[in-house]
Formats: structure tokens, C-alpha cells, sequence
């Protein structure tokens, strides 16, 4: 389709969906080849209807990765779309399944992205000490992203909320692993009396959320909520230690 057909029938009010169209278009007129990955979801939906207004001259090869933990759903959803725009999406199959993986490795601590900050940090032997970016970073120069995230140096937005890429941004999560890493090694009754404390504090915690539900602010319970997931998410990192 022409370009300008595109974006006239968009909707006005969106810059957002005219950059797209005009992006999408510039890349298929500088490549002879490119690699579209699709997921399943909505995001992958759009870009394939986009790509399709304009890629006449088939240069898009479309994958989908198996992991090994997808839904039938999202499974039938692919056949769905190449049904629906008439294209072939090839199906990909991990080398090692996630399920595989966590078996082996570990599951991710909070998020992948989380879990790789940590890991580079272990692999330079960090100390896990709460000082400033630079002081820091002149004891650890090849570890420069993940001591960002470590001293909060990546701004906030304009509201005020932490950024994601910031440690601060799991409340607690700092001040837990300096507590927990630094530590020393505990043998088999520490840790289990460790841990047996751990989810006493947890079932108290537990009884305090419930005890919330007459509370009218939905605020608050949300709060209640989200400690309650952490302490667990964070229990789970103390066993690893």
C-alpha cells in the first residue's frame, strides 16, 4: 500500500501510530532482509499488520520462539496469524527449555534483568557495599551498567517514580541483600532455624494483610499486597545464599 494512503486513514490524534508507519516503511525500504520475531501478543500482532501494508516484496522472514513454556493458546494464535495475513512464521524450538533451565540454573531472581545485574556483579566479586557510583566504579570498572542499578544512578521520571532500572525500584531489595550477603556462611541448623524465623515473619505479615480487608483505603491493601509478594520472592534469594 502507499504510504500516505497509511497514515491518512490513521488516527490524527496519535503521533505515536504516524512514527510508527513512517519507521516501519524507511526500514523496508533500507533492507533486503529482515528478521520480524514474533510472540503471540498484541505488541507482535500490530507490527505484522504493519509490516504487511508494505512488505510487497516479501523481505520479512517471521520466527517464533518456542521456550518451551507457551501456551496452547498462543500456539493456535500463530496458525491464527498466518492464516490471517496469509504468511509463514517459523517456529523456533529453545536449545534448552526454560522449565530445562530453571531446573538446572535456578528461576530468575525478581526478573531477567534483575538476575543478570546480580550476576555481573557476582562475577566481579562484588563486595555489596552501599557507597557512591564513582567510588565504586573506579573498584569495578568493567561493571558499569550493573553498578547503576546497584547505586540508583539512573533518573527518576518526571512524576517521580522510580525508574526500573534502579535497585530502589523493589522496595527493601538493597538494604535485604547487603544484609544477606554480607553474612557469613551458616551450616545446615542456621539455616534451617534462619528460615524457620523467616516464615514466621512471613505468616505475621500474612495475618496483617487479611486483617487490612476492612481498611476502606484500597491504597493501603495494595501496599499490604506487594510486601507480602516480596517477602517471599525475597525468602526464596535468602535460601540461595
Amino acid at each position: 500500500m502507499n504510504l500516505f494512503e497509511i497514515i491518512k486513514n490513521a488516527p490524527e490524534t496519535s503521533q505515536l501510530i504516524t512514527d510508527s508507519i513512517v519507521i516501519t516503511h524507511s526500514k523496508l525500504q533500507q533492507y533486503n532482509k529482515i528478521l520480524c520475531s514474533v510472540s503471540g501478543g498484541s505488541d507482535s500482532d500490530i507490527l505484522i499488520d504493519l509490516c504487511q501494508k508494505f512488505d510487497d516484496a516479501n523481505k520479512i522472514t517471521y520466527a517464533f520462539f518456542d521456550t518451551g513454556l507457551e501456551f496452547r493458546a498462543t500456539k493456535e494464535h500463530i496458525e491464527y496469524l498466518e492464516n490471517r495475513y496469509n504468511i509463514h512464521i517459523e517456529c523456533v524450538k529453545a536449545i534448552k527449555p526454560i522449565p530445562s533451565c530453571c531446573k538446572k540454573y535456578g528461576q530468575p531472581f525478581i526478573s531477567k534483568q534483575v538476575s543478570e545485574w546480580i550476576e555481573r556483579l557476582q562475577r566481579h566479586n562484588f563486595k555489596w557495599e552501599d557507597k557512591p557510583f564513582e567510588e565504586l566504579y573506579k573498584q569495578y570498572p568493567n561493571c558499569r551498567a550493573a553498578l547503576r542499578w546497584w547505586c540508583n544512578d539512573f533518573q527518576k521520571a518526571k512524576n517521580g517514580k522510580e525508574s526500573s532500572f534502579n535497585i530502589a525500584y523493589n522496595q527493601f531489595l538493597k538494604e535485604f541483600m547487603i544484609q544477606m550477603c554480607s553474612a557469613r556462611l551458616w551450616n545446615l541448623q542456621e539455616v534451617r532455624l534462619k528460615v524457620h524465623c523467616m516464615l514466621l515473619k512471613i505468616h505475621c505479615l500474612y495475618q496483617q494483610i487479611f486483617q487490612m480487608k476492612h481498611v476502606q483505603d484500597g491504597m493501603s491493601w495494595n501496599k499490604g499486597r506487594n510486601s507480602w509478594g516480596n517477602s517471599v520472592i525475597y525468602l526464596h534469594f535468602g535460601l540461595l545464599q
